[in-house]
């Protein structure tokens, strides 16, 4: 893969960043690969947070009562949060891809300054 090609890929999932990492041109498209990375794992991090939480206040909001609708509410609070999250790594997916495409090494908003690959 050359290096456009491996930097829009490095955006497409965790499987999508592994294969641009081991058989794109790694070397020219390291800016890429890192922002995948860093976007991925933040992403990924998330997720799992916010389901771990929302298990959780489930499990609270099965004791009943009044306990039962305040942390039903929460729940459902965490899982907007979830679906804002989602949509907020989406754009972000979709801005590093338009990045790539016009071979632009600009800075993911939020997440850009971590760097993971040197």
């Amino acid at each position: 893969m050359n290096k456009k090609v491996t930097s829009i890929v490095s955006y497409c999932t965790i499987i999508g960043w592994l294969v641009a990492y081991l058989a794109g041109d790694k070397e020219n498209a390291k800016f890429h690969l890192n922002q995948g990375l860093v976007l991925g794992i933040f992403g990924t991090g998330i997720e799992v947070v916010l389901s771990i939480v929302g298990a959780i206040l489930g499990g609270i909001a099965k004791i009943g009562g009044i306990v039962e609708v305040l942390f039903g509410i929460m729940n459902w609070i965490v899982g907007l949060i979830g679906f804002v999250a989602g949509i907020l790594i989406a754009v972000l997916i979709v801005v590093g891809i338009l990045n790539a495409v016009n071979d632009k090494e600009e800075k993911l908003p939020v997440i850009g300054g971590i760097t993971i690959l040197k």
